[in-house]
C-alpha cells in the first residue's frame, strides 16, 4: 500500500449516512433517495443491485459475514 488514492467513486449520498463496506471489501452498499439499497462495486463504483421494495423509511441494513447477502430493516410506524 502507498497511500496514493487510484480510484475514487462517488457513490451519492446516503440518506441518514447509510454506508457499508462487505467483510470481503468488495462491495459497498448505500441508501440512497427513496429507501432503495444500492450495492456497488467498491472498486469502481459500478453500481451492481438495486433493492427496491421498501415502502417505509430504512432503518439499517448490515453485510453477512461471508458478504455474500445484504440484510435490511425499516421502519414501521
Amino acid at each position: 500500500a502507498t497511500g496514493v488514492e487510484r480510484r475514487a467513486a462517488r457513490l451519492g449520498e446516503a440518506a441518514g449516512g447509510l454506508r457499508r463496506l462487505s467483510p470481503d471489501l468488495r462491495y459497498v452498499a448505500t441508501a440512497l433517495a427513496g429507501h432503495s439499497p444500492v450495492v456497488c462495486d467498491a472498486h469502481t463504483g459500478r453500481e451492481l443491485a438495486r433493492l427496491d421494495g421498501h415502502t417505509a423509511g430504512l432503518r439499517s441494513f448490515h453485510f453477512a459475514p461471508a458478504g455474500d447477502r445484504l440484510v435490511t430493516a425499516e421502519e414501521y410506524p
